[in-house]
């Protein structure tokens, strides 16, 4: 299970397979979506979603907590198979990473 942490400091924990699932948190309805570039394991996410992108700008997303987790670094852009999708007008064909390092 991953424990994860909305804006307002609500915990709720969810299994490996939400993630890329969007949520909203169950005490001030903000929608929040685990991103990680790799498939996990149940149990192998725990304590490893606590970097974290809100978008504030842009149609469709607008205060969307990105709770990132993993070790594998996450595509962004317009298709389908990246981890975070955007509107196409905002990003280019090839798309963009976010390198992931994790230096606990």
């Amino acid at each position: 299970m991953i424990e994860v942490t909305c804006g307002c400091e609500t915990a709720t924990r969810l299994p490996e397979s939400a993630i890329g699932t969007p949520f909203c948190c169950p005490h001030c309805q903000q929608t929040i979506q685990l991103v990680s570039g790799e498939a996990l394991a149940e149990g192998a996410g725990t304590g490893d979603f606590d970097a974290w992108l809100t978008v504030a700008a842009g149609p469709g997303l607008v205060g969307t907590r990105l709770l990132l987790g993993g070790v594998a670094d996450v595509l962004i852009g317009k298709r389908p198979d990246c981890q975070i999708v955007l509107p196409a007008p905002l990003c280019v064909d090839s798309g963009s990473f976010l390198f992931i390092s994790d230096t606990t």
